[in-house]
């Protein structure tokens, strides 16, 4: 083990100055062009955000959902999708005792933003597209506690219903925002808007609050909490190549815990998400090095499966699962999760890492 201690050192020096130019790169983004949402680093605001996505406005639509959240007295994982700046998520990550998970695509400074929030360890990016097939692959194989999708399902057009469908098969509670009507038209998928509010409120959408819509103040968006049925998953890890390999895992979550049933097992849910949904997803945050150290901090001797997918990413720790049975030897299972950890897949494709 002792070339893993010195590559330990290694990693974690890489790290620490990973941090440092975290900051100063985001600093130097933010300096040619605002970011959309309010920027929030280690709790301090270092950018206001466009248009109404101001600190006030950012607050009031966080205050509308923070109450379903309080409701937690245990550890939960949150999913942000089209999270922009990551405001509601980060402030999630500081107020709560949960794992959260931002999905955007290619919003350069979502990274630099995790990258600097160096005060929370709970963070994790997705820097994947988000279509139908892909929420449905992933509601097949993770379960999650608050699911927020913020002005997202009217971009989806035509297929908003199939969205809103997908989502409330991704876990417990969906909070959704989305326009109520425009005056001006120039609102993506506008001409669906009633329809989509309407389908909401007849699958039990709540509506908890309106705020002033950021491109149109006189025409308000509605935040919605709807309770979900989605209670099991179909695979233990995100595989949309082999249909034949679908099981029945039933769940029971409320407030206070959570389990899954397997094999004649009760066990108990972890917050986080699998490592390897993770790496398909394109997960970017936090990065490889922390990864690693992760990885081989956790890592035992005489452990029977030490896979990638037998590992939950809960921000900059994983947890392991799954020991209970001989299918890798420790050894060949730490080398392999090393490399997997190394390879870059297309997003959204299920791939065999060796």
């Amino acid at each position: 083990m002792r070339q893993y201690s010195i590559f330990l050192l290694a990693l974690i020096f890489c790290m620490q100055a990973e941090s440092n130019m975290a900051l100063k790169e985001l600093q130097k983004m933010l300096g040619r062009r605002q970011a959309y949402h309010t920027v929030i680093v280690n709790g301090k605001i270092v950018s206001r955000g466009e248009f109404n996505m101001t600190p006030e406005h950012c607050n009031l639509r966080y205050n509308i959902m923070k109450p379903i959240m309080d409701k937690y007295s245990r550890s939960f994982t949150l999913l942000d999708i089209g999270s922009a700046a990551g405001y509601f998520a980060i402030r999630s990550a500081a107020d709560f005792d949960c794992t959260a998970v931002m999905m955007e695509q290619n919003y350069q400074p979502l990274q630099k933003i995790c990258e600097a929030n160096t005060d929370l360890n709970n963070l994790v990016f997705l820097n994947t597209r988000c279509d139908v097939k892909m929420l449905r692959c992933l509601g097949d194989c993770e379960h999650f506690d608050v699911i927020m999708a913020l002005n997202v399902i009217h971009h989806f057009e035509e297929k908003w219903e199939a969205c809103l469908d997908a989502l409330m098969k991704l876990g417990d509670n969906l909070l959704i925002e989305t326009p109520v009507k425009t005056t001006t038209g120039s609102v993506i998928g506008s001409k669906y808007l009633t329809q989509l509010n309407n389908a909401i409120q007849k699958r039990g959408g709540v509506i908890l609050g309106e705020v002033p819509r950021w491109s149109s103040p006189k025409d308000p968006a509605r935040i919605y909490h709807v309770k979900c049925p989605s209670k099991k998953l179909r695979y233990t890890r995100y595989d949309t190549v082999n249909p034949s390999a679908a099981r029945n895992y039933p769940i029971e979550s409320n407030y206070e815990e959570k389990f899954m049933h397997k094999k004649g097992q009760k066990l108990e849910w972890l917050k986080g998400m699998n490592l390897w949904t993770f790496k398909i997803l394109n997960g970017t945050f936090p990065s490889t090095p922390v990864l690693k150290k992760s990885v081989l901090d956790v890592f035992k001797d005489d452990y029977k499966d030490f896979m990638i997918w037998n590992l939950i990413l809960q921000g900059n720790e994983v947890k392991v699962i799954d020991q209970d049975e001989d299918w890798h030897p420790s050894a060949r299972g730490l080398k392999d999760t090393l490399k997997a950890l190394e390879v870059k897949p297309k997003p959204g494709s299920a791939i065999n890492f060796y």
